[in-house]
């Protein structure tokens, strides 16, 4: 088999040396396949706050798969030389995003013995950590070609199910944790369960959930699918106008039957960023790139101006409902600020923050509507750092992937880096860590995109 040589950018400053790649026939054996499919689909499908007594604070064929899947993902990768040589090559060129990664896992496990209750703090690591390992598992998983391409489509399947779940919800204005009792069935706190089963209206509107825990998770996981939908539709093709049609309207309708402020305007974000990037680096004439890079700013711009006001309406708040939730967040940020200069450095320990700066609601329950205060308070201004290079990285990662993908793929490259960026941003209105899991498997994709990278079923590693 001969050597294909290929120059590689390198991340830092000193060398390190990158195996080399052949081309061969290669494919992860199907049980890696399917733990990786189901995983994904668990992620998206399952109830998160649907736990099960088990180990002292409960379980989920989420977490379990996660738990008990990711080490076999991770055995299988090292036991293997193909697939070893490639995992190595993989972190070697992500090696920023891969050490960032590690240093902010290790500094959430370090807050639970520096903070305030160390037990909370454990608890809470150990019920985030399934999370964090989706990294690990489709950083290798997507070093297969055939995962990797069919991840775009089954994301949207599995998505329409949740959608069509959410206008159902939305029009029979019934919860459908409540309707099925599933708040019933689980463990945790009960209080958040109460909440996730009662039917949620602000101003007479109802606000559907589908299966997650909260509407803003609903609607900031539909803005972001709208960029991914859209990529349908710019396929040739009838059937694809009219596939891409339907999930574009799906995902739109999936956002506003959500009732949150925040996805209509990350929806608007998220095109932004995919028009722009999407046109990175394409076959057409560098005039033909930049007149549509111009277009899409210059649309942009002129919708910010006329519609300046109704987005300062919408900040602020439209509705007496709405006015409350935005006075709450204000609250809530005077709360944190004020924790966190009392301990800026480490934090309160995971779980504890909230003690300090959260607003009881009506169900009793304690809740701050920021995760990156959540992170601050937890794991002091080190941890929030961390978090924050973090994402950079990621979405550096994302710009370059669209750089090196081939054609054919760089609009579902640039959906993808959308998908991330809505996602990172909703950050700033909700603390509820369910998205975060979804940023975490959609970065190793862009990691593994293009051609600088192994694909395994197109070239196999030396």
């Amino acid at each position: 088999m001969n050597e294909v040589a290929e120059p590689i950018r390198p991340a830092f400053p000193w060398k390190l040396e990158i195996p080399a790649y052949t081309e061969v026939e290669y494919h992860f054996p199907f049980f890696i396949r399917a733990i990786a499919y189901l995983a994904l689909g668990l992620a998206v499908l399952w109830p998160r706050y649907l736990f099960f007594p088990m180990f002292g604070i409960g379980a989920n064929p989420f977490t379990l798969m996660t738990m008990l899947g990711t080490p076999i993902v991770v055995a299988f990768a090292v036991l293997q030389p193909v697939a070893r040589n490639a995992l190595r090559r993989l972190v070697l060129l992500n090696r920023l995003v891969v050490c960032t990664f590690l240093v902010m896992l290790g500094l959430r496990l370090l807050s639970c013995f520096t903070g305030q209750e160390a037990s909370v703090s454990i608890q809470s690591f150990i019920r985030d950590l399934p999370i964090f390992l989706l990294f690990a598992m489709f950083s290798i998983a997507f070093l297969d070609n055939s995962v990797r391409n069919r991840f775009p489509g089954l994301l949207l399947a599995l998505a329409v199910v949740q959608l069509l779940l959410a206008i159902l919800e939305f029009s029979i204005e019934t919860s459908i944790a409540g309707a099925f009792e599933l708040n019933a069935i689980g463990v945790g706190d009960a209080n958040a369960l109460m909440q996730i089963g009662t039917a949620r209206v602000r101003d007479g509107a109802y606000r559907a959930q589908a299966l997650f825990g909260h509407p803003i998770v609903l609607g900031h996981f539909a803005a972001a699918l709208v960029p991914l939908a859209a990529t349908i539709f710019f396929r040739r093709g009838i059937g694809a106008k009219l596939c891409g049609g339907f999930l574009i309207l799906l995902t739109m309708a999936g956002a506003f039957v959500s009732g949150t402020r925040s996805a209509l305007m990350l929806l608007a974000i998220g095109m932004v960023v995919f028009f722009v990037m999407g046109t990175r680096k394409s076959s057409r004439s560098a005039y033909s790139r930049t007149a549509r890079i111009y277009l899409v700013l210059i649309v942009s711009s002129i919708a910010a101006l006329l519609f300046f006001d109704d987005f300062s309406d919408m900040l602020a708040g439209r509705t007496v409902a709405e006015v409350g939730s935005t006075q709450t967040r204000q609250i809530q940020f005077e709360y944190s600020t004020q924790a966190i200069e009392a301990k800026p450095i480490m934090g309160y320990g995971l779980g504890n923050g909230i003690q300090y700066s959260g607003i009881i609601n009506g169900f009793g329950q304690q809740t701050l509507d920021n995760f990156f205060l959540s992170i601050a308070l937890d794991t002091g201004l080190v941890g929030l750092g961390s978090f924050l290079l973090f994402s950079i990285l990621a979405i550096g990662t994302g710009v370059t992937a669209i750089g090196r993908t081939w054609e054919a793929e760089r609009y579902q490259a640039a959906a993808l880096l959308a998908f991330y960026v809505v996602l990172f941003i909703g950050h700033a209105v909700q603390s509820i860590v369910d998205t975060l899991s979804f940023e975490l498997i959609v970065l190793p994709w862009m990691m593994n995109a293009g051609r600088n990278l192994l694909i395994f079923n197109v070239r196999a590693w030396k």
